[in-house]
């Protein structure tokens, strides 16, 4: 039988329930901006790597507020970095209109 003394339990801590509703706030905030942002992507089929920076940037600036801010080149990357990391831990989900997938959107930023 093994000794449980040793065992470490994890409590989940106000910390932990912080971070998980603010990744939920902006997967929500990237959600917001896929479904403003669609119909333009449609509209001037936008390849999926294009589509993706303009929900990066969109969605930074509702998650900031201000969504007139001026951003670097490296900002801009983390922003999209972020969007497409939500996707693929499944708390972004895309509308049912957005045209692209995850694995599209992957492929077109490898080109």
């Amino acid at each position: 039988m093994a000794n449980n003394k040793h065992r470490i339990r994890i409590k989940p801590t106000k910390k932990m329930f912080d971070f998980q509703t603010s990744m939920k706030h902006i997967a929500e905030q990237f959600m917001e901006a896929e479904r403003y942002l669609t119909p333009l992507i449609r509209s001037k089929s936008l390849p999926a790597n294009e589509a993706a920076v303009l929900i990066g940037i969109y969605g930074d600036g509702l998650i900031s507020g201000n969504v007139e801010h001026s951003m670097t080149e490296r900002q801009i990357i983390d922003a999209c970095n972020t969007f497409v990391y939500l996707w693929e831990m499944g708390l972004f989900v895309p509308s049912p209109e957005y045209p692209y997938t995850l694995e599209e959107t992957l492929e077109a930023g490898e080109a």
